[in-house]
């Protein structure tokens, strides 16, 4: 949502572009996201998709230029592209008889996260800066990551106890 009006103060006539590059890299990471799956499996897709999130975030909070943009803009797409599908595919995994229940739930969570955060993130601009609001958005990135692996590490714990 701020991408924008951030890229605008940097200098950048048409931040349409970065638009254009997440777009298509969107497209193309759930393409081949499954193959990557297939041999890598969910999890350490999972880990390496909120990686390249948590990495494109760094690297917009210190970049200026276009290009730079761009390349945030390959890895947010390709991060993005890979995590949507695979976390619903996780979470129908685990909903066994409540798939119904499980992709509302799934989808409200996604729709309160696209309300909620840009009002959160609103808040910080003007105390940080869009710089530091973004560096805000990639420790989310990291506390996200560090959830799923404290996740897994209980799921194998009580797998093991079973």
């Amino acid at each position: 949502a701020f991408f924008p009006l951030f890229a605008i103060r940097c200098g950048i006539n048409n931040p349409g572009y970065f638009f254009t590059t997440v777009a298509a890299m969107l497209i193309i990471s759930r393409l081949l996201g499954g193959k990557m799956v297939e041999n890598h499996g969910k999890r350490k897709t999972i880990v390496f998709a909120i990686l390249l999130m948590f990495s494109s975030l760094l690297l917009l909070s210190f970049s200026k230029t276009l290009p730079l943009f761009i390349i945030v803009g390959i890895i947010w797409g390709t991060g993005f592209g890979l995590l949507f599908p695979i976390s619903m595919a996780y979470s129908l995994e685990y909903a066994g008889s409540s798939g119904g229940t499980a992709v509302a739930t799934f989808q409200a969570f996604i729709d309160l996260g696209i309300a909620t955060g840009p009002i959160a993130a609103g808040v910080l601009v003007p105390l940080t800066g869009y710089p530091s609001m973004f560096l805000c958005l990639a420790l989310v990135c990291l506390i996200n990551l560090l959830y799923f692996q404290t996740y897994l590490r209980q799921k194998v714990q009580t797998i093991r106890i079973s």
